[in-house]
């Protein structure tokens, strides 16, 4: 009686032991409404080290050009320096190119008709002051002259008008820019049949020297030029 007595106060001494560190086990179980305990440790592999990642690459446009100012139409072009438009002469007279002359046979008044050795006689019908109108590339409007004339074929064969060209030169030599686009000019075109005669008007622009002008007028390269000089009406 006594040996069971022993052992189950031996059992008994056990279970309290076994009992006592059940609850040790409890008391230090991290509570799970603990947030800082539930959250869990970052690895170092999920967030990446800013040191090391290349920075992210922005490119740029290129930066806007501004356009070229545009040429106006017809602005004048500045000249070189050192030069000047010869004295006495219209600016727009000084930038005609000259080229070699036909040659002429001698002058003859303004007044007076001219054959210059063929047989096809130019007469000057008139020269008039008026305000010259110009529309075509190189023409500017001012003072002009419109010089009517007429063509008289006496050779005996057709004569043709088609290559007719009309010069205006000032005392000095100058040539006068044509204001083709005039609306008083009426060139000559076509055939003229033998015994005809045929009339036209050629617009200049109006030397600005004043005085006498001369006017060549050609029909043909292989003959000479007729030839008007003298003194106009201011």
């Amino acid at each position: 009686m006594q040996r069971r007595t022993l052992q189950w106060v031996a059992g008994s001494a056990v279970a309290v032991v076994l009992l006592g560190g059940v609850a040790v086990g409890i008391a230090n179980r991290p509570d799970s409404s603990d947030p800082a305990a539930s959250q869990d440790t970052p690895s170092a592999s999920a967030s990446a080290d800013p040191a090391t990642t290349a920075p992210a690459v922005v490119e740029q446009a290129p930066p806007a050009t501004e356009p070229e100012a545009a040429t106006e139409p017809g602005a004048a072009t500045e000249p070189e320096a050192g030069t000047e438009p010869e004295a006495g002469t219209d600016p727009a007279d000084a930038t005609v190119v000259r080229v070699e002359d036909f040659s002429e046979a001698p002058p003859v008044a303004l007044d007076q008709p001219a054959d210059p050795g063929d047989k096809a006689v130019v007469s000057l019908t008139g020269i008039t002051r008026i305000d010259g109108v110009g529309r075509s590339i190189g023409e500017r409007s001012g003072p002009a002259l419109a010089i009517a004339m007429t063509v008289r074929n006496d050779t005996g064969a057709p004569l043709d008008l088609n290559f007719v060209v009309v010069n205006v030169y000032s005392a000095s030599g100058v040539p006068s820019v044509e204001l083709a686009s005039d609306p008083n000019v009426k060139g000559y075109s076509g055939v003229l049949a033998p015994g005809e005669s045929a009339d036209a008007t050629y617009v200049f622009r109006a030397p600005t020297e004043g005085g006498s002008v001369k006017v060549t007028v050609s029909h043909d390269a292989a003959v000479p030029a007729a030839a008007f000089e003298g003194e106009i009406a201011p």
